[in-house]
């Protein structure tokens, strides 16, 4: 949960997002089995999320530079 936390701030910046975003799933995942199921549940949804954000701020960004060299 921590690490999707963190990466909800960080996913204006795409490569440190897309890193906690990563990172938050995946130890979610592994969470899912100890006696803290909602809290591993949270931290997927957040980094789901994070991941979502970054890549459509990425896709923004690419957009953007793109239409700026026309």
């Amino acid at each position: 949960m921590t690490l999707g936390l963190i990466g909800l701030v960080a996913w204006c910046l795409p490569i440190l997002g897309f890193g906690f975003g990563v990172a938050a799933i995946v130890a979610g995942v592994r969470a899912l089995n100890s006696s803290e199921r909602t809290q591993a549940l949270v931290g997927i949804v957040l980094g789901a999320t994070c991941l979502l954000l970054s890549i459509a701020n990425l896709i923004a960004g690419a957009i953007l530079l793109a239409s700026l060299r026309k």
